[in-house]
């Protein structure tokens, strides 16, 4: 038997919230620890149409990434809570300390890229916050990007620099992590990895002279929600984990 406070204590094993940034809003959002738990569904986004999956699969745990709530409220209007509350869920998030733990969000995103002699860069000073560099063999920007569709499954890429410029040093940061672009070309990356770009942080990364891939936002994530999901399945083999259904960013391309 086993409750959401065990539930919380393993995943911070994996994710101190001592890892998560200030502004962050991480731990248990919604519920009871003292909660028993049967089933957890693991999922990057708490919005109406998963907490209703979760719903109609009878979960007692949502593990999300991005936290339902962030600034301080002083009233339960909004409809997602309502229904977690009405139906008994209890929400725990782990955000930006999962982004940073060893076997994390920035870590399977290096894996998955099939980068090597993988370690760690700081993205903000005076920060716990820490993306992965590693070596990829080398290829071109062309060749590289292909390697990044297959890997995330994102079916559209936006990117920054020649296509024939030749990768090596590969700098990651999943989610949109644009603002570490100087960083990332300070710490010698030849191409830099993230999600929503916006056109003048392009404009850097093209005056710096580094490739940057924006891979999207949800692709650079969501690939943590399985991991984590068989991390809690081997900790607790007397509660069933599964992930949601949803697969694919609230954006869509043509």
């Amino acid at each position: 038997m086993a409750y959401v406070r065990d539930v919380m204590a393993k995943i911070e094993q994996l994710a101190p919230t001592s890892l998560a940034e200030g502004w962050d809003n991480v731990g248990l959002l919604v519920g009871n620890e003292s909660k028993q738990v049967k089933k957890i569904m693991v999922m990057l986004d708490a919005d109406s149409s998963t907490i209703d999956e979760a719903i109609a699969n009878n979960v007692d745990l949502i593990v999300t990434h991005h936290p339902v709530l962030i600034k301080p409220i002083n009233k339960i209007i909004d409809e997602k809570l309502i229904k977690l509350i009405k139906n008994d869920i209890s929400l725990y998030t782990a955000h930006t300390n999962l982004d940073s733990a060893n076997g994390g969000v920035n870590d399977v995103l290096a894996q998955k890229l099939g980068l090597k002699n993988i370690g760690n860069f700081p993205l903000v000073e005076n920060s716990e916050l820490l993306g992965r560099i590693g070596n990829t063999s080398e290829c071109t920007l062309e060749e590289f990007i292909k390697i990044v569709k297959k890997a995330l499954n994102s079916k559209c890429v936006k990117y920054v620099g020649e296509k024939s410029t030749i990768i090596k040093k590969v700098g990651v940061c999943g989610g949109s992590g644009a603002d570490f672009i100087a960083m990332a070309k300070e710490s010698g990356c030849d191409v830099f990895i993230t999600g929503d770009v916006k056109y003048h942080q392009a404009q850097l990364a093209n005056e710096l002279g580094l490739c940057v891939i924006d891979a999207g936002h949800f692709e650079t994530e969501n690939i943590i929600c399985s991991v984590l999901a068989d991390y809690l399945q081997v900790s607790f083999k007397d509660i069933e984990v599964v992930t949601s259904h949803r697969n694919e960013s609230y954006l869509k391309y043509e």
